[in-house]
């Protein structure tokens, strides 16, 4: 590589994107329990970052944490509060409007604790969550009991998809 002139570039450790907010954080409902009984009790929001070619983009995501499904997401170049209010919305559409009383849980970045984001909240009858981290980081939970070895093979090709809701 000396004899080329080349140098290894160092990799630097990723930062999170969650800088905690000023204004005080809603209380953890969720107490890292992400399961839910029922559509549209438990739902999920965390922003991810995508390094493109063009520079940084955020995508903001909610997720039903009983059918695991998706329902609503936004993209922006700004990691700000107009991104997950953008994606709540699209959340609260998806399910027709109506969607007081459900659990929202996020990181308490400040992006969630803006004033915008919990007015917002207040509007769609949203209850706030915020813990320590987004559900992102959490594994899926283990089976209680081992797969036979003759099933083992099978599990993975045909595990179910996730529950329409």
């Amino acid at each position: 590589m000396a004899e080329l002139g080349l140098i290894a570039r160092v990799r630097r450790k990723p930062r999170s994107l969650t800088r905690q907010g000023k204004r005080p954080a809603a209380p953890d409902l969720v107490r890292r329990k992400f399961t839910a009984v029922a559509p549209d009790v438990l739902w999920c929001g965390d922003v991810t970052q995508i390094d493109t070619d063009e520079g940084k983009l955020y995508l903001a995501t909610v997720e039903d944490l009983f059918s695991r499904r998706l329902l609503g997401y936004a993209m922006s170049e700004h990691h700000d509060a107009a991104l997950t209010c953008a994606s709540l919305q699209m959340a609260a559409a998806t399910r027709g409007g109506d969607v007081n009383g459900v659990i929202f849980h996020s990181d308490r970045g400040s992006e969630y604790t803006a004033a915008r984001h919990q007015d917002l909240c207040r509007r769609l009858g949203v209850v706030q969550s915020m813990g320590r981290v987004g559900c992102w980081t959490t594994q899926p939970p283990k089976p209680s009991t081992a797969p036979s070895r003759s099933s083992t093979s099978t599990a993975t090709a045909s595990a179910p998809g996730p529950r329409p809701a």
